[in-house]
């Protein structure tokens, strides 16, 4: 049987998401799926990406800053 290599960066992505996954857990799907996107958001505006023009406000559209 041959080994699969995984990098830190992708053990580190899935310890990630396992975590956000078990904040929500406890919620209605509709809650937790509104509660990621409200997190998500967040997270995009903190990081200096900003709404896109013209983009559905049902669907999170982010683009960088530019400046």
């Amino acid at each position: 049987m041959s080994k699969i290599h995984v990098s830190k960066a992708l053990r580190e992505v899935g310890a990630w998401k396992e975590a956000s996954y078990r904040e929500v857990a406890h919620l209605p799907i509709q809650k937790a799926l509104r509660e990621i996107i409200r997190r998500a958001e967040k997270t995009a505006h903190e990081m200096g990406f900003v709404p896109v023009a013209g983009a559905d406000r049902h669907r999170l559209a982010v683009a960088e800053e530019s400046g």
